[in-house]
């Protein structure tokens, strides 16, 4: 499918409603591990705020995505952020993998595009930003942990 995601157009939030063809990295891995189970609850809920990520505190900036190309599925794709917690993770179901690609009906082809924490921009081929590490994650333990292999 071809063009701008389509977005809640029929939100009260504005942000549901702007059109946007990428996911911002929602740091949730980060702020699970140094918030308190309510504070993440909270912030889950947009209503921490105090949620922000100095650059220090990642620990690959140049291998770390700050931002990455979101599918273009039927129907609202609501998603602003990337969550490392909904479902099996919006980094495999809802970042595009493989949109540029040679052959356009062959899901597992091609790669996409990806800004990263220290203000590069990368071509990553299908599946590589979440296997074998997950480059959404902040530290070394959590790129395990959210590792998953888009081709199981």
């Amino acid at each position: 499918m071809r063009g701008p995601p389509a977005t809640d157009a029929g939100s009260l939030t504005r942000t549901d409603r702007a059109s946007r063809s990428y996911l911002i990295n929602g740091w949730n891995d980060y702020f699970k591990d140094q918030l308190s189970p309510t504070d993440f609850a909270a912030y889950m809920a947009a209503y921490y705020p105090r949620a922000s990520v100095k650059e220090t505190m990642v620990a690959e900036p140049s291998a770390t995505i700050i931002f990455g190309e979101k599918k273009n599925q039927p129907g609202p794709a609501m998603d602003f952020y990337m969550d490392l917690e909904e479902g099996v993770g919006n980094d495999l179901d809802k970042v595009e993998q493989a949109c540029h690609s040679v052959a356009h009906n062959r899901s597992r082809s091609g790669g996409s595009n990806f800004a990263l924490v220290d203000g590069s921009a990368s071509f990553r081929k299908f599946g590589t930003t979440v296997w074998p590490l997950n480059l959404w994650a902040t530290g070394a333990t959590n790129r395990l942990r959210y590792a998953g292999n888009p081709n199981s």
